[in-house]
């Protein structure tokens, strides 16, 4: 096991390689993983450690030296800072891609489970989960929306608190926070309910202050 050379508050280049459970990207720095968040499986880049564990550290990205072919502008304005999404800066391909991967990859390193290359057959599902003659098993491709995958969805919960000037602010929690932070717009909220629900929830809340 790789003895820690990291501490909290480095700042180092990093290759980050592949998609991790909770969004985070992997990359590995003298031998230890590093799970960088707000990355893209291709980056080259600049994170700063936020903790650091005997075989493992975790940061976030701070900068892009050279980015990933699948890296794309988020077309949420608050993606980064609301904790409402994590993906948007990857094309969405590409997460259906890397998807696939985390489950092919689960199999084989806490299961045990040989998995098949990619084939054809992948992209419908016939056979998937079921052994092939070389005694692996098949790993259909992740499913997507055929159309553009934004505002779809149709229930969101917000949270209402106010600000440093007693203003009341309505919006989604920052990520790994309890700090709100007000929205303008949700590019995963359907447009039909997110801002007639906003606007009636603010009115509500503003009326209970009174």
């Amino acid at each position: 096991m790789p003895e820690a050379t990291l501490h909290v508050g480095d700042r180092i280049p990093l290759h980050l390689d592949s998609l991790a459970v909770g969004a985070e990207v992997v990359g590995r720095h003298e031998g230890m993983a590093v799970f960088a968040m707000w990355g893209c499986p291709g980056d080259i880049a600049e994170v700063e450690i936020t903790e650091v564990a005997r075989s493992f550290a975790r940061g976030l990205v701070r900068s892009v030296i050279s980015p990933s072919p699948d890296r794309v502008q988020a077309p949420c304005p608050h993606f980064g800072d609301c904790g409402g999404c994590q993906l948007q800066h990857i094309s969405y391909p590409a997460q259906l891609r890397h998807k696939t991967a985390m489950v092919r990859e689960a199999l084989a390193r806490i299961g045990g489970i040989q998995t098949s290359p990619p084939s054809p057959l992948s992209k419908t599902g016939e056979g998937a989960g079921k052994p092939d003659a070389a005694g692996g098993v098949l790993v259909a491709e992740t499913w997507g929306m055929e159309k553009q995958p934004w505002f779809y969805r149709n229930r969101a919960e917000y949270h209402a608190a106010l600000d440093d000037k007693g203003q009341l602010v309505l919006g989604f929690a920052r990520h790994h926070s309890h700090d709100i932070v007000s929205l303008s717009e949700s590019a995963t909220s359907s447009t039909r309910s997110q801002r007639p629900c906003a606007r009636q929830c603010w009115h509500t809340c503003r009326g209970w202050r009174r």
